[in-house]
């Protein structure tokens, strides 16, 4: 995550002047969000077509797309990983080929190792 400049008591910081204005934090946390976008989608493109292990975390129902994490995934942090393909429940480690990316998710279908 991104936070803007925060003057804590206590620290250099602190006492540095002149002061950042809030439009000035404003508009470099949403320049540093906007690149961050565009490397991690780039990222993420450079994995469609391959096939890669996840953890299951939500069983894909009828209607739903399942939900897990891949290895470099953390939990409540980073993206999430949605597929389809029935028969995984939570706690299961599979192979899915990634056919989709945005620039925090993935999504993907499984697949069984021939």
């Amino acid at each position: 995550g991104v936070f803007e400049f925060f003057r804590e008591a206590g620290t250099a910081a602190y006492r540095m002047k002149p002061r950042v204005r809030p439009v000035t934090k404003s508009r470099r946390k949403d320049e540093i969000l906007t690149l961050q976008a565009e490397i991690s989608l780039k990222k993420h493109e450079k994995l469609v077509g391959t096939i890669q292990e996840a953890i299951v975390e939500r069983e894909a129902a009828d209607s739903e797309q399942g939900r897990g994490r891949l290895w470099s995934q953390a939990p409540e942090i980073d993206g999430e990983f949605f597929f389809t393909g029935g028969g995984l429940r939570p706690g299961d480690i599979a192979k899915f080929k990634i056919i989709s990316a945005q620039p925090y998710d993935l999504e993907g279908i499984s697949v069984q190792e021939t």
